[in-house]
């Protein structure tokens, strides 16, 4: 298992780009400060690049999986963390349209690399 300072830079890279997207909300009115959440997770990126190409140049092993577990919720969770730049969201603002754009890609990403399909709220509406 990784130790905890992995398992959290883990997490920071997860939510790399909701701190473009709120350094980028942030810039227009607080200059200066709109660089922190853009340097954690610049940081975090990098980070994760590391980490993967270490992992990658790691000892393999094989495992065998047992049983497998939809985590359906926690992926809902995570999604929903990323509303939150939206909630005043005034759309005559470049750098809000920007974040929004940057948000819908972030979904679409999550959506179709895990195979989402059933929790798409349209097809659910539309199928019996």
């Amino acid at each position: 298992m990784p130790s905890a300072l992995c398992r959290a830079m883990l997490f920071l890279s997860g939510y790399a780009p909701l701190f473009l997207i709120f350094s980028i909300q942030f810039d227009p009115h607080y200059r200066g400060w709109a660089l922190i959440p853009l340097a954690i997770g610049l940081f975090a990126i990098l980070w994760l690049l590391i980490f993967l190409r270490w992992v990658n140049h790691g000892a393999r092993r094989s495992l065998i999986v047992q049983s497998v577990e939809r985590k359906d919720a926690e992926v809902i969770a995570y999604i929903f963390a990323y509303v939150f730049p939206f909630l005043g969201l005034k759309l005559d603002d470049v750098g809000n349209a920007i974040g929004l754009a940057i948000f819908f890609v972030v979904l679409m990403v999550l959506n179709v690399s895990s195979n989402m399909i059933h929790i798409n709220p349209a097809l659910n509406i539309l199928t019996p």
